[in-house]
Formats: C-alpha cells, sequence, structure tokens
C-alpha cells in the first residue's frame, strides 16, 4: 500500500469514497438552485394571481396553471440533481448522461425563446439559460471523459 492509498482509504474501511468529481456535486447544486428557482418563480406568478382574483374557482386555476407549468423545470432538475449525486457517489453512465441532456437541451432552446419573444423579464430567460447551458456543458463533458476512458 502506497502512502496515497492510505489518504484515499478511509480508516474504518466501511464507507468507500466517493468516485466522482467535484464538478458532479456541483452539478448537483446547479441543478437543486434550478429547482428552487422554479418554484420561487411559481409562486410569484401564483401570488401575482391570486392579489387579482379573490374567487375560489380562479385561485384554484391559478395554482394549478402556476405550479403545473413549475413542474416543468422543477422535475427535470430534481432528476437531473439525483443523477449529478449518483455521479458522484458511483460516477456517471452514459445512459445517466443522456437522460441529463435529453432533459436540458430543451430548456437551452426555451430559455432563448424567453428572451427573444416574450414580455417576461429579462433575469428569467438569463438565469434559466445560465443554470441549463451549465448542467449541459458539464454532461458533455462528462460524456466525453466516459468515451475518453473507454477508447483506451
Amino acid at each position: 500500500m502506497t502512502e496515497t492509498d492510505s489518504i484515499l482509504t478511509p480508516l474504518d474501511g466501511s464507507k468507500p469514497l466517493p468516485k466522482g468529481r467535484l464538478a458532479d456535486r456541483v452539478a448537483c447544486g446547479i441543478a437543486l438552485l434550478s429547482a428552487l428557482l422554479a418554484f420561487i418563480t411559481a409562486t410569484i406568478f401564483f401570488l401575482g394571481f391570486a392579489s387579482n382574483d379573490t374567487n375560489p374557482a380562479g385561485l384554484a386555476s391559478a395554482f394549478i396553471l402556476s405550479y403545473g407549468l413549475g413542474l416543468f423545470v422543477i422535475i427535470p432538475s430534481l432528476i437531473t440533481a439525483k443523477i449529478a449525486q449518483k455521479a458522484w457517489l458511483k460516477k456517471l453512465r452514459t445512459r445517466d448522461g443522456m437522460l441529463v441532456l435529453l432533459l436540458s437541451v430543451p430548456w437551452v432552446v426555451l430559455s432563448i425563446l424567453i428572451l427573444m419573444n416574450t414580455p417576461l423579464p429579462a433575469y428569467i430567460g438569463l438565469s434559466s439559460l445560465t443554470l441549463s447551458s451549465l448542467i449541459c456543458v458539464w454532461t458533455l463533458i462528462s460524456l466525453s471523459l466516459i468515451m475518453k476512458n473507454k477508447r483506451s
């Protein structure tokens, strides 16, 4: 056993150290931040509807609209966070990386459309574009490292 092996091996030997990279943890944090921001945005939109409408049917409709649309961001973000956490603990699998790309690339396109074609504030489109682009970059780099390791 070399000196570096003793540094990397836990003393009690019960739990192996994570096999992923720090970038996997950062990607998990970015995905969780994305889910949190989507929830906050949905809440702001719901409160905007609620301030103008006191009818219970109107509030129910506003709730379903606001949080229903918010779930289109929250669910993919939470799935991405779970995959990034698994990548930190065990390493990213190619199938999981492809799923993350499938979930995040549409948000890059939608973010650009938000910036160009909607009256929504620019910070919504910019934050969405930044977060989804960072997740895509993490996934593409991770997949390229997987392919590089398979070749060698």
